[in-house]
């Protein structure tokens, strides 16, 4: 018997239909919150420090939030 598996991908955008959150930006968070520091998180995914510093500082100035 074949299984069927349902999927969704879900991001968050602002009133300017720009994106604010999404699967990368999302996976970059949990591996925050996993490895304890974005030095870390930014190894463990392979992406420079000064990008992801980037991606989060967008993220937080679209949101109006830290």
């Amino acid at each position: 018997m074949t299984r069927t598996l349902a999927r969704a991908k879900l991001w968050l955008v602002s009133d300017k239909d720009e994106p604010i959150i999404g699967e990368g930006k999302a996976a970059l968070l949990k591996a925050i919150n996993d490895e304890g520091s974005l030095n870390k998180a930014c190894k463990k995914m392979g992406i420079s420090y000064k990008h992801a510093w980037l991606l989060l500082k967008r993220s937080k100035r679209q949101l109006g939030n830290p």
